[in-house]
């Protein structure tokens, strides 16, 4: 992406994620660069074009790399997964694993796509049918009937670290 461009875009992605109730944390550049990646969005694309394609995070990274300028390095995968997608996934925006949802999470297969109606949702982006459309991400699970996913059991290990025992 040339900079004036991208820098546009980027601009336009954190708005819809504010506009998506995502708080200040999640839309910072990063959140909004993970987003435009999950699109497939390039600055010259119009937001109905955008794509939804499934993407490991090394692929995910390497997107930003290759058309945004942006060259995470391979020990921030875990930033990117920890302080954005589990945000995303927990929102309902985005899809761990569906072509295989038993697949682990620490598996080098695991992928993440936007979810369908999200989908739908952020293609309308900077139209009146966005601006009509229910925008937070619970609306966004609620329309798609999807469940939140299901809490992670703690270790007991960590739980006790906490409490100081």
């Amino acid at each position: 992406m040339r900079k004036p461009a991208r820098d546009r875009r980027v601009a336009e992605a954190q708005r819809a994620l504010a506009l998506l109730d995502f708080d200040r944390e999640q839309t910072n550049e990063r959140s909004a660069l993970v987003l435009l990646a999950l699109l497939g969005l390039r600055p010259s694309s119009p937001w109905s074009k955008a794509g939804n394609p499934r993407l490991r995070t090394v692929e995910l990274m390497g997107w930003l790399r290759d058309r945004c300028g942006r060259d995470y390095k391979p020990n921030t995968r875990e930033t990117i997964r920890r302080q954005t997608l589990h945000q995303f996934i927990e929102a309902g925006l985005v899809l761990l694993n569906p072509d295989d949802p038993a697949r682990p999470v620490n598996s080098p297969n695991s992928c993440y796509q936007i979810e369908p109606s999200a989908l739908e949702l952020l293609s309308a982006f900077g139209t009146d049918q966005f601006a009509s459309r229910p925008g937070s991400p619970k609306r966004i699970r609620a329309i798609s009937n999807t469940a939140p996913p299901a809490p992670r059991a703690r270790s007991s290990r960590s739980s006790t670290s906490r409490r100081g025992a």
